[in-house]
């Protein structure tokens, strides 16, 4: 216990030890006088170069105590009820910062926006002597915002050149589905490049077109009664595959897949792991209900393949 007590007592002595030479360090207090003088002239210590940002966030708690935006029915006007630490109340009216587009830029925008690029639109804002609403010269970036805040669609571009489709094209053409088109791409079986907006374009022609589509015929996946198909089990009766369904209702099998994620189509696990769809009558009523409620894409560009189809 006496060694606690002494080990108690000499740590007392050093704390307070460091208690003292903070206190020295620190800087003394301003006389009286000059305190006084300093809280009369604000401008003078907020504006000082040695006042920091957090000083001066200090300086303000010290003084208010609270501030409220009041109601204004002048939406060009901003009314501020200030509450200072002594009781005493303030309000201030100030001009409210207008950064809203001009209504002349949207006028012109929305006229031309449909049918004009976004480098077009800014020669002609320009030229038209219009700013943005922080008084600055439009850019493409104003552009692009201006579209965004007030709906106003670009232009319809193509951006396939010659020999080129698009992925929706060729899943069409094929009679595949989107995400087969994509997988062919993105593991290198098909050359494609991707333009500015990140859209693939897919070369193409009566090689490539001949090769997808013996792709297609010999994949047991895309074509079930391929050469490659793999049948459902023989004691597996009354069942379809995902794809059986899907060419049966005319959907893509991602569909097919959906409808049994979202527990809207009854399917079970084989020993192989794929999928088994009971079917009868009743079961397929109410799926091509489900298949004619699935939306399904049409693309807006038509290309002409080498075969005549469109």
């Amino acid at each position: 216990m006496e060694t606690r007590w002494e080990a108690k007592l000499a740590a007392l002595a050093e704390a307070e030890q460091a208690l003292d030479g903070v206190r020295k360090a620190r800087p003394s207090l301003p006389e009286p006088d000059a305190l006084k003088a300093l809280a009369t002239d604000l401008p003078r210590l907020w504006h000082a170069p040695d006042t920091h940002h957090k000083d001066r966030k200090r300086l303000l708690r010290t003084l208010i105590a609270d501030v409220t935006l009041l109601p204004e029915p002048n939406r060009n006007r901003a009314r501020i009820g200030v509450r200072w630490h002594t009781g005493a109340t303030d309000e201030i009216s100030v001009m409210r910062n207008d950064l809203r587009t001009p209504t002349a830029a949207i006028d012109l925008i929305t006229r031309l926006g449909p049918t004009h690029t976004d480098d077009e639109l800014v020669a002609q804002l320009n030229a038209a002597g219009l700013t943005t609403g922080k008084k600055r010269p439009f850019d493409v970036k104003a552009v692009r915002w201006a579209r965004h805040a007030y709906r106003i669609r670009a232009p319809r571009t193509v951006p396939y050149r010659h020999g080129e489709i698009g992925i929706d094209d060729m899943a069409r053409i094929l009679g595949v589905s989107y995400s087969a088109a994509y997988y062919w791409i993105t593991h290198y079986r098909l050359d494609a490049r991707q333009d500015r907006s990140g859209r693939w374009c897919v070369t193409w022609n009566e090689t490539v077109e001949a090769d997808c589509r013996a792709r297609v015929a010999s994949s047991g996946h895309l074509n079930p009664t391929g050469p490659g198909a793999r049948p459902l089990p023989e004691e597996v009766h009354g069942c379809l595959t995902v794809h059986d369904v899907a060419m049966r209702l005319g959907v893509p099998a991602d569909a097919v897949y959906y409808w049994i994620r979202i527990h809207r189509l009854h399917a079970r696990r084989t020993t192989s792991g794929r999928w088994s769809i009971p079917w009868n009558d009743e079961i397929e009523a109410s799926a091509r209900q489900s298949a004619a409620r699935t939306q399904k894409y049409t693309p807006t560009t038509q290309t002409t393949t080498a075969g005549g189809a469109v």
